[in-house]
């Protein structure tokens, strides 16, 4: 199909065989934007650039950064597209810098554990219309794309929390696509896969949100960073946790916690 879906952790596990296939046989790389930083137009002209031999990869790598993410993954990113003459698109965000800034602080103070999950729920629930917007938008700009390049291969790189969300955008404006996993099972942190479910409208539970929280606890003591965190790092504290009660997981939010 024209359309290729990739979604993937933002580490360089992403970058797998079947990633290296897609994008060699890609002629469009289409690769998300998270906000509107006012920068979408000239970071999308130096990725072009980069494609074309005239930037290098270090070049970019001291033009572009994101805090956010592993700057491994980016390195990788750019050796991979340097040189390869691929037209390269970024996503135009409708998110401004202040929402995300605020849709990424969570902060508690309550006592109650529950009154904490019940504003922990509605944070996650503002967020996940934030992301439903982008990817709505993004649906949008990517039937755009195939309409204006009738035939050619175009590569998705999206993050595996929009998978649910952009391919039911995608169907309900009738562009027809190929979906990709960078692993199969691609699991999410469990913050991420309620975000997920979310965004369709899917509900959830009081077990989940705890486990969220508690994953995050488990995290921070184990001295995993989020931008690093490995696949097997982040199903090794999953398990553990599924073995706990729901009272257990409350005892991380007992005195002294």
């Amino acid at each position: 199909m024209p359309l290729s879906l990739y979604f993937s952790w933002h580490t360089p596990e992403a970058f797998t065989t079947e990633f290296v296939e897609l994008f060699s046989a890609a002629e469009i790389f289409f690769v998300e934007y998270g906000y509107d930083s006012g920068l979408v137009e000239y970071h999308e002209r130096l990725y072009n650039e980069l494609s074309k031999g005239k930037k290098t990869p270090q070049q970019l790598a001291k033009l572009m950064s994101d805090p956010l993410t592993d700057t491994a993954l980016y390195h990788a990113l750019f050796e991979m597209i340097s040189g390869r003459g691929k037209a390269v698109y970024l996503e135009r965000s409708p998110l401004t810098v202040s929402e995300v800034v605020q849709m990424l602080t969570i902060e508690f103070k309550a006592v109650d554990l529950d009154k904490n999950l019940r504003a922990y729920k509605k944070k996650l629930a503002e967020r996940a219309d934030c992301e439903k917007r982008r990817d709505v938008s993004f649906a949008r700009q990517l039937r755009e794309c195939c309409e204006t390049n009738p035939g050619r291969e175009i590569l998705v790189m999206r993050g595996a929390m929009h998978q649910r969300g952009l391919e039911r955008f995608l169907r309900s404006e009738d562009v027809k696509f190929t979906s990709h996993l960078s692993h199969n099972p691609l699991p999410m942190d469990t913050q991420t896969e309620i975000l997920s479910r979310l965004e369709i409208g899917e509900d959830v539970n009081r077990r989940e949100l705890l486990m969220a929280l508690v994953e995050s606890i488990e995290l921070k003591r184990r001295g995993y960073d989020p931008k690093t965190l490995k696949i097997a790092e982040l199903v090794e504290i999953q398990n553990a946790l599924a073995e706990l009660s729901e009272k257990d997981l409350e005892r991380y939010f007992g005195p002294g916690q």
